[in-house]
């Protein structure tokens, strides 16, 4: 009996390893109507970069590890009716990672943005109230200005664990997939033949066919890279206001460029076919 492979990705520690690689204090803003207080008691800002980093390690664990599920389940099985009959591997993997790191990072900003508001808010209004150099007042102006101002920040930390993660187990499943298909005459083959036997019943326009995916089939996936994430984020909770791009551009960036690369990859394969 073959023993089976235990599925890389990592747990909670590789999830916070995103957290822990990034000095967060460099990324934290504070917004300039209430920056006099932070002169005047400097030790402030350790405390409010300390509650930050504390409410993203709070929701960043649950949050990925149900969208990662959700998206590498939903890319595995659309990948693997689509590309039934692919015999470019290469191919494969470029369509899966377009469509997973599209779904994780979508699903993680639309489970995690209210939730992380609150935390954020919570843990800034007990991190202050415990210097006792201010009043309860301010105290609870500053942690809701201070956790808006912050939002996105800890959204796109979380977006980004979610893509990395959900990468590495999509590449893990389609993998052990792929496996079956150039394995035959083994009861893990047989058991994968008829685990497809189903796609003679879908309808015609769903059907694979033999040998590659046409062009128009192919878009379908390279458009998951063209899909607006700043608007799922709205729609997620409302705009979050604050943070200099700077604060959030080294983190979009590295998305933009790894999709990027994926397109260009999907398009130099197509132009080879043609």
């Amino acid at each position: 009996q073959q023993q089976q492979q235990q599925q890389p990705g990592g747990g909670q520690a590789s999830i916070t390893d995103a957290i822990q690689n990034i000095n967060i204090a460099n990324y934290v803003t504070i917004n300039p109507n209430i920056t006099g207080i932070f002169q005047q008691y400097p030790q402030l800002r350790a405390q409010v970069v300390a509650a930050i980093n504390q409410a993203i390690s709070e929701i960043i664990l649950p949050v990925v590890e149900r969208s990662v599920t959700i998206a590498c389940i939903t890319t595995r099985e659309m990948i693997l009716k689509d590309f039934a009959f692919e015999t470019d591997e290469s191919a494969v993997k470029i369509a899966s990672h377009l469509m997973v790191q599209n779904l994780a990072g979508s699903l993680a900003l639309v489970t995690c943005k209210e939730p992380l508001r609150h935390s954020m808010a919570s843990q800034l209004r007990n991190a202050l109230i415990k210097t006792q150099v201010v009043d309860a007042q301010w105290v609870e102006q500053a942690a809701q200005v201070i956790a808006q101002e912050n939002l996105e920040l800890g959204c796109n930390l979380i977006e980004k664990a979610a893509t990395d993660k959900a990468l590495r187990d999509v590449d893990f499943q389609i993998a052990q997939a792929m496996e079956l298909r150039r394995t035959p005459k083994t009861p893990l083959h047989d058991q994968f033949i008829q685990m497809h036997n189903w796609l003679r019943f879908l309808p015609e326009a769903l059907r694979p066919k033999a040998g590659a995916l046409v062009p128009h089939q192919k878009r379908v996936y390279e458009d998951f890279a063209k899909l607006p994430r700043d608007r799922v984020a709205q729609q997620a909770g409302g705009a979050a206001g604050g943070p200099s791009e700077q604060a959030v551009g080294a983190f979009e960036g590295q998305q933009q460029q790894q999709q990027q690369q994926l397109q260009q990859q999907a398009q130099q394969q197509q132009q080879q076919q043609q």
